[in-house]
């Protein structure tokens, strides 16, 4: 294969490598639960409600649940309860159960997959594969639609926690479900949510000493990674209602809520954003040498955060890194030149000082985050430095390439 060939190749693995992640074998993209069969046992009435055990079948496993009804005859609106993460048996008739049967909803909660009376295995959610979930979920709500007394048109969806990423898969996937409510559940991705966690110091033993601005920085530079509920998102079209507390230090409310503003404000035409400037620094290093390069990152960092976030040295070196390693592109090509004259191998030379410039400056400032926001050495290499490098691998090799070969064509076209 010619190196053409092969570099486009890459280029076109990069561009679609995360939407691959998330659909394994054992969590199919293609989970489905339309028709779940669902068998009802016998109704228990009680004082204030009525019990009904529930079983339904998705995807290769029986699931058991129960529904709470309210008193009274009439077609009844009911929720679907969606657990967070972790090993959860069905709710039972307490005070979040009681508050919707009382006000006539209906109510079921099941088994979570694998747990308790529910065959197959347990919490793949807590792995980043929520298909499975997904169609557990809207089995449950077929399954709820099929009961006397309940409005099949009215049946949603209620969850809190790990259900941010279920129940909009859930809802983009079936018609059946009428309606979301959601309560502390991220609209961000996995790796989002887990990097505002340790940075919060909710969770891996250390941060706490970030500001609220500084953090939403490194949120935003580091990008999504993990399982993404954005797509999922932009494609519901039934109401929903999202829940947060301002003050939360495991889900990122300022994120979270500008994307459920940005969804309302533009009718769910919401797209992945996608920050291809780590581009400009590898450019200028490759056409003009580490000074430039370097000063390009530094100070375009600088001055593009500067205005919203405010100044973080150590990102900005980072990024400065980028242009300073890319910048000895020049210096392999010397030889290069000399003995093709190809483009290819050229773009290939920058290819490789391009990878070596964003694993290094995402590992700088990454790493000096050890100090500066009193992350663990596993936890500043895990949430910062291995999301923002593949982030800006994913998006910037790839352009790198198209620049490159749309710069070499044109000095062909001027030179001819």
């Amino acid at each position: 294969m010619r190196p053409g060939r092969w570099l486009w190749l890459a280029a076109a693995v990069a561009l679609f490598l995360p939407q691959a992640c998330g659909d394994t074998d054992s969590d199919p993209g293609s989970a489905r639960c339309e028709a779940p069969n669902p068998v009802l046992g016998d109704v228990q009435v009680l004082s204030d409600h009525s019990e009904i055990a529930v079983r339904f079948t998705c995807v290769g496993a029986r699931l058991s649940g129960t529904a709470y009804l309210p008193s009274g005859s009439g077609a009844h609106p009911a929720v679907v309860w969606v657990s967070g993460d972790g090993p959860h048996k069905r709710l039972a008739f307490g005070s979040l159960v009681a508050a919707f049967v009382g006000a006539g909803v209906a109510f079921l909660s099941y088994d979570k997959r694998g747990v308790g009376e529910s065959e197959g295995v347990c919490c793949p959610g807590d792995y980043g594969h929520f298909n499975l979930l997904a169609a557990d979920a809207v089995g449950a709500v077929n399954a709820m639609r099929k009961m006397p007394g309940i409005d099949p048109h009215s049946v949603g969806l209620l969850g809190a926690s790990q259900a941010g990423w279920i129940v909009p898969l859930a809802a983009a996937r079936s018609r059946s479900v009428a309606f979301t409510a959601l309560a502390d559940a991220p609209a961000v991705s996995q790796g989002e949510e887990l990097l505002y966690s340790l940075l919060t110091g909710e969770e891996g033993g250390g941060g706490g000493v970030l500001s609220k601005q500084a953090i939403s920085y490194r949120l935003k530079r580091t990008g999504p990674s993990g399982f993404d509920p954005r797509p999922s998102l932009a494609q519901m079209s039934v109401p929903g209602i999202w829940a947060y507390g301002g003050a939360d230090k495991s889900i990122p409310f300022d994120e979270c809520a500008e994307i459920i503003r940005s969804l309302k404000a533009t009718g769910k035409d919401l797209v992945q954003v996608v920050r291809p400037g780590i581009v400009v620094p590898l450019l200028c290093g490759v056409f003009f040498g580490p000074v430039v390069g370097f000063l390009v990152g530094f100070l375009g960092s600088t001055g593009s955060d500067l205005p919203t976030f405010g100044f973080y040295w150590n990102w900005s070196l980072g990024n400065g890194l980028v242009g300073l390693v890319a910048g000895s592109t020049p210096f392999l090509i010397t030889g290069i030149r000399a003995r093709f004259r190809s483009q290819w191998p050229t773009i290939g030379a920058a290819l490789v000082t391009g990878t070596l410039a964003i694993v290094l400056g995402a590992g700088l400032a990454a790493l000096t985050d050890i100090l500066i926001a009193n992350l663990t050495p596993d936890t500043a290499i895990s949430a910062e430095w291995i999301p923002l490098a593949s982030w800006n691998l994913v998006w910037g090799l790839p352009l790198l390439v198209i620049v490159l070969s749309i710069w070499a064509l044109a000095r062909r076209r001027v030179a001819g």
